[in-house]
């Protein structure tokens, strides 16, 4: 789209010796390079101008199968094959299927913009066999983008995108000498202590979709999230439906954070206790028995952590420490863990940490009876982390990265 066009010398009346500029903005149907734009006089007062833009050339990585990429602010965009959408359960994707991309949410008031965390995206192809580009900004932030039938309009899936300045193939904690840990949360824009964009994103246990997490805690405000447009968005609660099933119409609605039934199971994944899934992020809470699943959140090479003596970071004695110059506990082999909070399974709002120890909360993999497993940060005089909390699925809490081996 052209904005702007000004005329800065010459003579309008008589169309000799007109300079004119103008803006190109979020034009993402130009995916090549080099563009023509044809100016002509509404009046006939000189003949229609050729003006050719040639644009800096972009490189693509392929970035393998997974539900989140990493992306560099104003770095190599991303191909991602559309095709992960049908590693699940369901096939969501057919074949010859003609798809369109949108941008579900960013936290970057810009939105879809070069100044914002995501500038572009484009589909190359139909089907399964479809490829989604998409290109970051020059800002850090989170974004999802979704693929869509162009008929109906309905989601088939989406992709949690993570600009920052973060390599964690360099940038990891070693445990026991053995198990490497992302030294940030998943979707946080940094790892120093104090620095509240250290929070990241959040997720109900088992499903791959992220929602935007606590701006400044321990204050319960939420990170606002934009549309493409840059206008305020919103994560909008959703009861569970009373169906065996709510897989799909999770995956139809990222922007759904599903309020699970009252009671001791709460769960977004199915009304009812008898029809939950343990295998959503994995299988049981043992080594041997893990493998990476289609919903698992984590880039390619990483997982969601799983638990065991020699793995863990918070297995055995460690001097956590809290201090008010960074809210949260950090130690020299773990590195550092914010305060992040969590939603409630069964209203969906934050739950007070003022009059409360417990500050944080990291999901596991390990599906555990009615509930999940995770790793509590817990406040008092220091800070400690508890193994063996089982929260409700539908809670809406942080995780961690574990590379996987």
């Amino acid at each position: 789209m052209v904005q702007n066009v000004i005329t800065t010398s010459g003579d309008p009346d008589t169309g000799t010796g007109i300079d004119f500029s103008f803006r190109v903005v979020n034009d993402n149907t130009l995916s090549n390079p080099t563009s023509t734009f044809t100016f002509t006089s509404p009046e006939d007062k000189f003949a229609p101008v050729d003006v050719v833009i040639t644009g800096a050339t972009r490189d693509y990585k392929d970035g393998g199968e997974a539900n989140c990429y990493i992306l560099q602010p104003d770095g190599d965009g991303v191909n991602i094959p559309v095709k992960h959408a049908n590693s699940g359960m369901t096939t969501q994707i057919s074949s010859g299927q003609l798809l369109i991309p949108e941008l579900i949410w960013t936290d970057h008031s810009a939105g879809l913009s070069p100044n914002g965390a995501v500038s572009s995206y484009a589909i190359e192809g139909t089907g399964p066999d479809a490829i989604l580009k998409v290109a970051p900004g020059t800002s850090k932030g989170n974004a999802v983008i979704a693929v869509k039938d162009s008929g109906t309009g309905v989601i088939l899936w989406s992709w949690h995108i993570w600009v920052a300045d973060y390599n964690p193939n360099t940038d990891y904690v070693t445990i026991s000498s053995n198990w490497e840990y992302m030294d940030r949360n998943l979707g946080a824009l940094s790892s120093t202590p104090g620095d509240h964009t250290a929070v990241g994103v959040v997720y109900q246990w088992g499903r791959k979709d992220s929602y935007p997490g606590l701006l400044a805690p321990p204050a319960l405000t939420e990170t606002p999230i934009y549309d493409a447009a840059g206008n305020p968005a919103s994560i909008i609660l959703g009861e569970v439906p009373n169906t065996p099933n709510n897989l799909v119409n999770s995956i139809e609605n990222p922007t759904i954070f599903f309020i699970g039934a009252s009671g001791a199971y709460a769960d977004w994944y199915a009304y009812s206790n008898d029809n939950k899934n343990d295998q959503l992020w994995g299988l049981y809470g043992y080594i041997t028995d893990i493998w990476k699943t289609a919903y698992d959140p984590c880039p390619a090479g990483w997982r969601v952590p799983v638990v065991s003596s020699s793995n863990s970071p918070w297995w055995g004695s460690f001097s956590w420490q809290y201090s008010s110059g960074y809210i949260g506990g950090y130690n020299d082999n773990a590195g550092y863990w914010p305060m992040t909070g969590r939603k409630s399974a069964t209203t969906g709002a934050w739950i007070d940490m003022s009059s409360s120890s417990q500050v944080g909360f990291f999901w596991h993999a390990w599906g555990n009876g009615n509930t999940a497993t995770g790793f509590q940060l817990s406040r008092s005089t220091s800070v400690s982390m508890d193994t063996g909390q089982t929260p409700q699925r539908a809670t809406g809490a942080a995780t961690r990265c574990m590379k996987i081996k």
